[in-house]
């Protein structure tokens, strides 16, 4: 994990990111473990060390252009040249990390970096919950990925990962070449995407969105 922050300070760069992103008419929803706290506690997790956001595919190049001219970006190698739907930003020294969602063919909706696919009407459209914008159904979400006792806290240990990540690797396969995809293309990319997911992202960004208090 990274740098933990009080709830307080956690808000304050939440709500910052919301005031731009509002000003701009850019849609977004709470995810992880922003989204899990706001859910279950009404506000950031005291301790968490990021804030999360989902952007839906038609809203991603305004929001990392409206975030790069407002805040500092990290761009890591990884980021700009193999995982193009991740992007990470410092704002008040609390990262604030983006995710791209990309809808498939059959009815779902992936996040390729932390490989979760989700039901897409669980997903869309983003809705208001208080102040914030949330997924339609943010308790399945929250249940598709920290399990179904997700309203109890567990002190920063792990939540169980939902057997999906191969379909995921597949689906993000897909996603970063969808017209020339050829069995061998496939298991490659799919290896390229499992290793930059459990390596690089471990080592770069030495987290893990599971991890919550």
């Amino acid at each position: 994990m990274g740098q933990r922050h009080s709830s307080q300070r956690l808000q304050g760069a939440l709500s910052k990111v919301i005031r731009v992103f509002e000003a701009e008419n850019i849609e977004y929803a709470l995810a992880y473990g922003t989204l899990l706290g706001v859910v279950r506690e009404d506000r950031p997790i005291n301790g968490d060390d990021d804030v999360d956001f989902f952007i839906a595919p038609n809203q991603w190049e305004k929001a990392v252009a409206t975030m790069e001219k407002h805040f500092f970006s990290l761009r890591q190698m990884q980021n700009l040249l193999i995982y193009p739907h991740f992007k990470t930003f410092m704002v008040d020294n609390v990262q604030v990390d983006l995710y791209k969602l990309h809808d498939t063919e059959d009815g779902r909706t992936i996040d390729c970096w932390n490989e979760h696919v989700f039901p897409r009407e669980a997903m869309y459209p983003f809705l208001r919950h208080g102040q914030y914008s949330v997924p339609k159904n943010p308790q399945r979400l929250l249940a598709h990925v920290y399990g179904q006792d997700w309203r109890v806290p567990r002190g920063g240990k792990d939540y169980p990962s939902p057997d999906e990540k191969t379909e995921a690797s597949l689906q993000c396969a897909k996603v970063l070449q969808p017209r020339r995809l050829g069995p061998i293309t496939v298991g490659l990319i799919v290896v390229v995407c499992s290793a930059v997911a459990a390596g690089v992202a471990a080592k770069c960004l030495a987290r893990n969105v599971r991890r919550r208090v």
